[in-house]
Parts: C-alpha cells; structure tokens; sequence
C-alpha cells in the first residue's frame, strides 16, 4: 500500500508541475530535435537518360520533421566538388567516380524555405540527356553521377539522410515495338469462323510527349526465315483475307495502343497460316529490333468425320502376316 501511494503521489506531483509548464517542449526534448530535415528519395539511385528533345526531370524531396516540424526552417541544395565526392565516395570504395559538367544539369531551386504549414519541398533536376552523354564518352570507364546535398546553417539534417547520389546508367534513344514478338498459334474450326480482330499492342518504351506516326506491313520474308528455323510450315495468309491498317498515330500521353488487325476467317482452308505484322517506320526515335515483328499465327482445323458404320472393301488383302495389317478395314486407320 505504501509504494502504491508514493507512486501515486508521485504522479500526481509530475501532472502538477507539467500543469505549470516546467516539463515544457524545450526540457522533455533537446532544441535540435524539434525539427529536423532530410532527403527523402535520399540514398544511391540508378538513372537511365532517354535521349530526346527535351530536358528529362528528377525530382528531389525534402522532408521537415522532428518534434515540432510547424517550426520554419531553411535549407540549401547543392551539388558535390569532385574533390568532396573523391573523398566521400570513389576513395573508401575504390570507384572511379566522376562528376558531370555543370552544362549537363540545372536546380529549379538551390534554397528552400519553410513556412510553419510546410511539411515538405520539392526540388526539380532537370538532366540535359545530350551533354551527359558527351561527358559519359570521354571516359567509358568512369562511372558519372550528380551527388546532391542538402545542409543548414540554422536547421538540424538528419546526416544518413542528407545527399542524393544519381548514378547515371546510360543515354538511350526512345524505341517503339510490340509488347509480344512470340509466336503463339491461335486454333480456328473450319468453317466456323468469319471474320474476327486481332489487337495487337504496341508502343514506345518511355512517357510519350510526342505525336508519333507509325507505318505498319506485312514481312512475308519472316515466315520463309522462321520455318527454315523452326522446322514448320506456315503459310501467308492470301490477299483479301486481312486487312492491316497502314498508318497509325500513336498520340502525346499515350504511351502504348492496340493496333486493329482484321481476318476473315470462313476463307481459310486448313492449313497453318501467318500474318507477320511489321513495324516499317516511325517520324521520330527508334524501332526496336527485338520486337519490330508481331507475327499472328494461326491453325485452321477441319472436321473429324464420324466414321461409326464405315467399312473398306478391297479386291485382294493380306490376311496374315505382321499383324494381319493389310486387311481391307486397316485402310480407315
């Protein structure tokens, strides 16, 4: 009971003093926590450049934190000397790292500024994919990259959190192909199928900010190739048996479409067929060589008669011998 009533007492006498803000905000925390600022997107990150007419954008965030983050603050963003990244970097892990030219990037913001109602900030990178590359091809063997940090003279920075390391991967120009380049045999009853589409995607291989117009047509020389390597025998489908549409535009803010492919299915004999559909050209970028082919594959299947009742007769027939095969019924086998 009497440890009971000490805790008590106790309790009681802390609520007192809290009541009369002697525990405040600046004793229960240490001044340096009340905010603090870090990157959040922070750490090592790979990034592939496409190389097209435009600036290509990052976006580094900042994140205000700690205790009491409605406090204000301020933080600069700046990119790394080779010297400091020599030090930081390429020294303790024996990297050749090398810093891109300043012609190779811009900031939107080098100073960010807090206000009470601020939980975040953005700064945007905007990556020149041209320049980069030039600095990239006088040293093959280098790995380049663009460190960015983050520091206060007035605000406390988480330190694990601090810097941004952008290793840039490579400058590759923007493809357009199929989603699908395999072959996959679609079967069709004889007779039972009329005409039908096939949807065939296809699209570029980052954001599409551009009108692009795409000429499509049938690569009869694929099916000769790809039976030679195969082993099978497709054929083309006759003329007059499908219609592939010629141009196609695949429009700014879409990335991928599906190209309409129509076949007229109740001409068909049986038979295996092919309509390898190819992209021929495109008003800008490139075309992959890996899927610049979508070939649609089909198997016309004919019926299977019901031979119940069926007999065979012959003028002569071998009734002995291996199985007796050459009685006149083995003919319907």
């Amino acid at each position: 009971m009497k440890i009971r009533t000490i805790l008590l007492m106790g309790g009681l006498v802390l609520l007192g003093a809290c009541s009369e803000s002697k525990y405040d905000l600046d004793q229960l925390v240490p001044e340096e926590y009340h905010k603090i600022l870090y990157v959040n997107n922070s750490g090592k990150q790979d990034l592939t450049l496409y190389d097209t007419d435009e600036d290509n954008k990052y976006t580094l965030s900042v994140v205000k934190s700690g205790s009491d983050p409605s406090l204000t603050a301020s933080v600069k963003v700046s990119v790394l000397t080779q010297a400091e990244l020599d030090e930081e970097y390429s020294e303790p892990e024996g990297t050749n790292y090398k810093l891109i030219g300043e012609n190779c990037y811009s900031l939107d913001a080098t100073t960010l500024d807090f206000s009470s109602a601020d939980r975040y900030k953005l700064v945007n990178i905007f990556l020149k994919p041209q320049s980069v590359k030039a600095f990239m091809e006088t040293d093959p063997e280098a790995v380049w990259v663009l460190p960015l940090q983050v520091t206060s003279e007035t605000d406390s920075i988480n330190t694990e959190k601090s810097e941004l390391f952008l290793k840039l991967t490579g400058v590759i120009t923007p493809a357009i192909g199929f989603a699908n380049s395999d072959v996959e045999v679609k079967l069709l009853d004889y007779g039972s199928v009329s005409t039908f589409t096939e949807k065939v995607k296809f699209g570029l291989d980052t954001d599409n900010k551009w009108d692009l117009e795409c000429k499509f047509v049938v690569d009869k020389e694929y099916i000769a190739e790809y039976n030679a390597d195969n082993g099978t025998n497709f054929k083309v489908l006759p003329e007059g048996t499908y219609t592939v549409p010629e141009m196609v535009t695949l429009p700014n803010g879409t990335t991928n479409m599906e190209l309409e492919v129509t076949i007229n299915g109740d001409q068909l004999v049986p038979g295996d067929y092919m309509l390898p559909v190819k992209i021929a050209e495109v008003s800008q970028f490139e075309i992959s060589a890996a899927k610049v082919v979508s070939p649609l594959a089909f198997r016309v299947m004919g019926h299977k008669l019901d031979r119940a009742g069926w007999t065979a007769e012959a003028n002569t027939e071998e009734l002995t011998g291996e199985g007796a095969s050459g009685k006149a019924g083995c003919a319907l086998d």
